[in-house]
């Protein structure tokens, strides 16, 4: 005996949907083998006969009412062969699942085997009716189900088409122009440097590379390799807009330091990031050889980097020397001692 049909819960369901003008939602398949009965009445049933698996639905193609479903099947898992002759097509009613349409092919099923003996895979399609409205598949969360190539194609094409008309994120074209959106390359033709991303983690961070703090909402420039995850101005340096704008304003600040030592005044200017050590002094004692000045107590007026600097003795004689990274000034005055009138003069870049 076989049946293919509608169920009465699912004639039911069916004038519902109707009724209310709501899709018909197809939620699982039912697979059993079950054999009809001469006496019974499929039209009555509300599950099938003997469960064998439940499987989803991968396909679905309609026109008006007449609706055909593609329902994949396989012997995973299938310890002993057996005939798939009933098929429970069911729906989702107000949050119940209930037998909407029911298949039994009788003795006419084809033979299921063991999983032992070979790999299976079945695709079956029923044309079955739902209403005039586009019906709808519930997602399926069981593990009963596969995909072979021919699937695969059509659902990449569909992926396909939509990336052909949407253009870019967002759904909306690249551009500069209101509603367009900004294509990530030009962020790095913008900075005129290579975009690294986030500054904030351990990777390492590359020489004359631009990175984003988070923290502090701005874009840094690295000048010296490093690994940190926050913006050291011995390592990095501000390019944002606010940054360049502080820098700009720097030009035309002008700041003093004055420093006294062993009763003698130093006096330094710096304007901007440029430090200018030019002082003249006289020394009422004398030196010899390799001799530290003083250290420089402002960070404003150290130097990011070691300062060359040379020394004028007696208006004749000329000494080199050095600012270090540290503030240390010193002077080499060779071999012989003298009592010098010192003319510090040299530049420097400040730290920050």
């Amino acid at each position: 005996m076989k049946y293919n049909g509608l169920t009465s819960v699912g004639s039911i369901y069916q004038a519902k949907c109707t009724a209310n003008n709501i899709p018909v939602r197809f939620v699982k398949v039912k697979v059993g083998n079950g054999l009809l009965e001469e006496t019974e009445n499929p039209l009555n049933f509300t599950d099938i006969k003997s469960l064998k698996k439940e499987v989803g639905i991968s396909e679905k193609t309609q026109i008006n009412e007449a609706v055909r479903l593609t329902v994949p099947l396989d012997n995973d898992g299938v310890t002993e062969g057996y005939y798939p002759r009933e098929f429970g097509i069911y729906v989702e009613d107000d949050g119940v699942e209930v037998l909407y349409w029911y298949i039994n092919d009788g003795q006419e099923a084809s033979y299921l085997p063991p999983q032992s003996s070979a790999p299976v895979k079945i695709k079956n399609h029923f044309n079955i009716v739902a209403t005039s409205l586009e019906s709808l598949i519930v997602n399926w969360d069981g593990k009963e189900f596969w995909v072979d190539k021919e699937y695969l194609g059509k659902e990449l094409i569909k992926k396909e088409d939509k990336i052909e008309t949407k253009e870019s994120a967002f759904n909306r074209p690249f551009g500069t122009s209101e509603n367009e959106v900004l294509e990530g390359i030009q962020l790095a033709r913008t900075l005129g440097l290579e975009y690294g991303g986030e500054l904030n983690n351990s990777n390492t961070k590359k020489l004359n590379t631009i990175y984003y703090d988070t923290q502090n909402k701005s874009f840094f420039k690295c000048f010296r390799e490093n690994t940190l995850n926050y913006a050291d101005s011995n390592y990095y340096e501000g390019i944002s807009n606010n940054d360049l704008l502080l820098k700009l304003q720097n030009l035309s600040k002008v700041e003093t330091y004055y420093k006294t030592e062993n009763g003698i005044v130093f006096v330094f200017k710096r304007i901007g990031n440029l430090i200018i050590y030019n002082s003249s002094n006289k020394i009422d004692f004398s030196v010899v050889g390799k001799a530290k000045i003083f250290n420089i107590d402002n960070p404003r007026f150290i130097p990011r980097y070691d300062a060359y600097i040379c020394s004028v003795v007696s208006l004749s004689t000329v000494y080199d020397g050095s600012i270090s990274t540290s503030g240390e000034i010193t002077l080499n005055f060779g071999s012989s001692p003298v009592q010098p009138f010192i003319a510090i003069q040299g530049i420097g870049i400040a730290k920050d």
